[in-house]
């Protein structure tokens, strides 16, 4: 059985640019770095780990695939931040609502052309 979450790999061939990407413009710790692989923290655990590869192509073809999404307590104002910061807007803040329940965030795409969320939502209050 499954009992709780580990990590995301992302393999890439742009280990630098990614490494910048999510650490300087995301705003992520960066808790490890060694030999082209480097580890990520969100809070107080690590999450997300970028290791090269040669056996993927320069830019994600299909980036619809798989979304990572990152959850911010203001998304609109981390959103721009980040884009200040140099990322790529895929879709801009939105809001959606459906009763009491309520989604914000938008898109932006790292180097690679993966597509990451900054969002906040109350689904699971």
């Amino acid at each position: 059985m499954i009992s709780n979450f580990d990590v995301v790999y992302i393999h890439s061939r742009n280990v630098e640019s990614m490494r910048r990407f999510y650490g300087e413009v995301l705003g992520l710790i960066e808790i490890m770095h060694h030999n082209q692989t480097s580890i990520f923290a969100a809070g107080d655990r690590p999450f997300l780990i970028i290791e090269e590869s040669r056996e993927v192509y320069e830019t994600n073809r299909e980036p619809q695939r798989l979304v990572l999404n990152l959850f911010a307590e203001s998304p609109r104002a981390t959103f721009n931040a980040i884009v200040r910061r140099g990322a790529k807007v895929v879709q801009p803040v939105r809001v959606l609502e459906d009763g009491n329940r309520r989604w914000e965030g938008g898109t932006v795409a790292d180097p690679d052309g993966n597509l990451v969320q900054i969002v906040h939502h109350n689904f699971f209050a």
